[in-house]
């Protein structure tokens, strides 16, 4: 990549086309400024928090109005087009789960989360069922074999102790997989993806901090947000300087546990709808979390019909409508000459 912004050659070397266009996503901004400058290709850009380097730029979508307030000062770069975490979010029939009460389990999919999450899940599922009479569903992310997910579950995880005592066994049966935990606690798994359909059917969630805050709120399901802090040197993924020099080997651990605590009561809401609302809409339990705490914090959507029920349409309000990603292939059909309806170039 650094040869890339240098020479403008790739590894593979790649024979690029003359014409064509930089779509940002995510990420720096700066260094997709760079690559498109070295392509020669114009650049759309999809802001979701702030806009930089917006000289360089020909095509800015953003998430708000508030990513940008002087947008309206130049109405042919900067165009409202929403919030795509949530294009394409929707239940498209009934919930395939059976009859029952449903809570979802969202533990993460990267293993600096599964090693905490996964086992503090199993542990306060039990403790819910025994509490309540409800079944529990765990999407796995596509980037994840059952076997992986089994590990973090399994007493080879470390840090089982740590996060409540409980392991799970991964059993292949009939109508699914499950996980089956110590005491007899079965959380099946669902691996059709998107599991959007399965949500829906969810009565609340149990879900780490992402992208997978905005999915749930966009399909109106309460949830409870999970940041574990029981083994704070894990925490790595930070933006910018602090996030390169957690992950240096050696001293990277040593690093995290001594300046995440200060980066840690510097950040405010995390959860997605939090963020937008700018209010705790749902729960964030951002703590040395015990079973109790979580099994405490999500009783209520259990039992409270009016909790659940406002808790939804806060949801639902504030996440808002759909569209964003075909308005935002308008703006790179923009650049690249197309007529906003036609499939060839002008």
């Amino acid at each position: 990549y650094q040869r890339f912004l240098v020479t403008g050659r790739t590894q593979a070397d790649w024979d690029w086309y003359a014409r064509g266009a930089v779509l940002f996503l995510g990420g720096d901004q700066g260094f997709t400024c760079w690559i498109a400058r070295r392509l020669g290709y114009p650049l759309v850009v999809y802001a979701e928090w702030q806009v930089r380097y917006s000289r360089w730029m020909d095509r800015v979508g953003l998430r708000t109005a508030q990513v940008y307030p002087q947008y309206q000062q130049q109405p042919e770069k900067f165009r409202l087009v929403g919030d795509l975490n949530i294009d394409g979010v929707m239940s498209r029939g009934p919930s395939p789960l059976a009859a029952g009460t449903w809570v979802g389990l969202l533990p993460g999919s990267k293993g600096l989360k599964l090693g905490l999450g996964g086992p503090l899940l199993m542990a306060v599922a039990e403790q819910l069922q025994a509490k309540h009479p409800v079944q529990f569903v765990l999407p796995v992310a596509p980037t994840l074999s059952l076997a992986q997910l089994a590990h973090y579950v399994s007493p080879a995880n470390p840090n089982v102790a740590l996060m409540g005592g409980i392991t799970a066994r991964l059993e292949e049966r009939t109508d699914g997989p499950v996980l089956v935990t110590t005491h007899g606690t079965q959380v099946r798994l669902w691996t059709e993806f998107p599991a959007y359909d399965a949500l829906a059917g969810c009565r609340f969630c149990l879900t780490t901090v992402g992208v997978n805050t905005a999915e749930l709120a966009a399909l109106g399901v309460p949830m409870v947000v999970l940041i574990p802090l029981n083994k704070i040197e894990v925490m790595k993924a930070w933006d910018g300087l602090p996030g390169l020099v957690m992950n240096l080997p050696v001293l990277g651990n040593f690093i995290a546990r001594r300046v995440n605590p200060w980066l840690i009561r510097r950040t405010g809401l995390l959860a997605w709808p939090n963020l937008l609302a700018g209010r705790a809409i749902v729960p964030e339990l951002k703590q040395v979390l015990t079973v109790a705490d979580v099994v405490q914090a999500s009783l209520p959507f259990l039992t409270d019909d009016d909790l659940h029920r406002t808790t939804r349409t806060q949801l639902l309000a504030t996440m808002g409508g759909q569209g964003a990603a075909q308005k935002l292939v308008g703006l790179v059909k923009e650049v690249l000459g197309y007529s906003r309806d036609d499939t060839g170039f002008r």
